[in-house]
């Protein structure tokens, strides 16, 4: 079997990378002398409909699928924080970042702004997701971890495994 790693862990990372990658995006444009009006808010438009979306789809499929999933077979392995950290920004953010550099470079720094605020509203939509899960995971005492994959094209919707929280503190 695969390894697994938090998905609150995972969730909070691509968040916070995510939020960042948009902030990026909307300063570059604006430092490249776009008016602010013409970033900002299709920023906002964008992030708003990509948060909600992230939230109502993503979102609803963690809350559902996430504290019913299965115990986790006996000696899987469970990869550690540090591992996960640069796991999901090399898997996730690097391409992001080249994606939203090429928009810039090639297309238009307005796109590039907007593109951010796509990034940025899935960030917070993981951001929230991740809060959500840490509380639940404090209330049943248990880790949801998720399967690790290296492809930055593999599905958000990999197997979920819960360990009792001890068993999780002591495999990382």
């Amino acid at each position: 079997m695969r390894q697994i790693a938090s998905l609150a862990a995972e969730l909070q990372i691509s968040g916070i990378a995510l939020v960042a990658l948009g902030v990026l995006g909307a300063g570059a444009a604006m430092a490249s002398g776009v008016d602010p009006v013409r970033v900002l808010v299709p920023v906002a438009v964008g992030g708003v409909a990509a948060g909600l979306a992230q939230h109502l789809i993503g979102g609803r499929w963690i809350r559902v699928n996430a504290l019913g999933a299965p115990r986790a077979p006996q000696d899987t392995p469970v990869e550690r924080e540090q591992a996960t950290l640069r796991r999901t920004l090399l898997t996730q953010v690097l391409i992001y970042l080249v994606v939203l550099a090429i928009f810039f470079v090639a297309l238009s720094p307005t796109l590039a702004a907007v593109f951010g605020g796509v990034l940025a509203g899935v960030g917070a939509a993981n951001l929230i997701a991740a809060r959500w899960l840490g509380e639940c995971e404090r209330e049943t005492s248990v880790t949801v971890l998720r399967e690790v994959s290296s492809s930055p094209f593999a599905s958000g919707r990999r197997p979920l495994y819960t360990l009792p929280r001890s068993d999780s503190t002591l495999a990382t």
